[in-house]
């Protein structure tokens, strides 16, 4: 049986080689978890760092969504590395050469894992206002959304905790929502992330509610520590529930870790999510 909303479990996050449901499927191979994931009703998966893959599981990630009638969602548009660096911010030729050359390879792996949306995240340089790099951000999205929309991809804008990563730029849902905004672009959407809004924000479902006309894609994981839903402070039922109520067609990506490696944690979360299934 399918669910009322699109749940998308990770093929690996932190790392490629840790899957979400590792303790059930008994493999990190990712196209082992989507098969799992296919045969437990889910419509998706997300392979958040799919850039930091070989080119041949790549492919193959592309090759079994296709077998398997899977939705593949979002990953971020390079290696994290590259995506702290102030990349989005720059204003000259030079910059704007420099982002062109990193979306073409985003593009090519989009291709061949046959994913739609590209994660965007940047971070910002310490001698420049960040009001002036929201800006500069705001610019090089609505360039970059022609080029992504070319390809058949949407940009999707995520901010994050600044105890985590305090190296990047976009903290807070509102100046998230504010680039994307000025962007002005169909193909430049946002992510929500609930672990990040909460540990920033708060009051998630008020926030949700801000963001709904550029939301694109829902982030499920509990604060702190990116556990699963329930072993930390959020109320996962009428969070999940709101989304339900208000009609919400994306994709609700399952990006957390576990509180605990046990097998049984993961069966029980498997059975928490039945309470969404048609």
């Amino acid at each position: 049986m399918a669910f009322k909303l699109k749940f998308a479990p990770h093929l690996g996050f932190p790392t490629v080689d840790t899957p979400l449901f590792d303790a059930l499927v008994g493999s990190r191979d990712p196209v082992d978890h989507m098969r799992f994931a296919a045969a437990h009703g889910f419509e998706a998966i997300q392979d958040p760092f799919a850039a930091t893959r070989g080119i041949e599981d790549q492919a193959r990630i592309g090759e079994a969504s296709a077998e398997l009638g899977l939705e593949v969602g979002c990953f971020v548009f390079a290696p994290m590395a590259t995506a702290q660096t102030p990349l989005w911010t720059g204003t000259n030729a030079d910059d704007r050469a420099n982002l062109s050359q990193v979306l073409d390879e985003a593009f090519a792996i989009a291709r061949r894992i046959n994913s739609h949306d590209i994660a965007v995240l940047t971070g910002f340089a310490a001698d420049r206002p960040k009001p002036d790099q929201r800006a500069a951000m705001s610019a090089n999205l609505a360039w970059a959304g022609e080029l992504a929309a070319a390809q058949g991809c949407r940009l999707v804008v995520e901010a994050v905790n600044a105890r985590r990563l305090p190296e990047m730029l976009l903290h807070r849902i509102a100046d998230a929502i504010e680039v994307v905004r000025a962007a002005a672009h169909p193909a430049v959407r946002l992510i929500f992330d609930y672990a990040h809004a909460q540990a920033m924000d708060g009051d998630i479902i008020h926030h949700v509610d801000l963001a709904w006309d550029h939301l694109e894609i829902i982030q499920i994981a509990d604060n702190p520590d990116r556990v699963e839903p329930g072993a930390g402070e959020l109320n996962f039922v009428r969070l999940l529930d709101h989304l339900v109520e208000r009609g919400f067609s994306g994709l609700c990506e399952l990006e957390h870790r576990w509180s605990s490696p046990a097998r049984e944690l993961q069966q029980g979360y498997l059975e928490w999510l039945d309470r969404w299934r048609i």
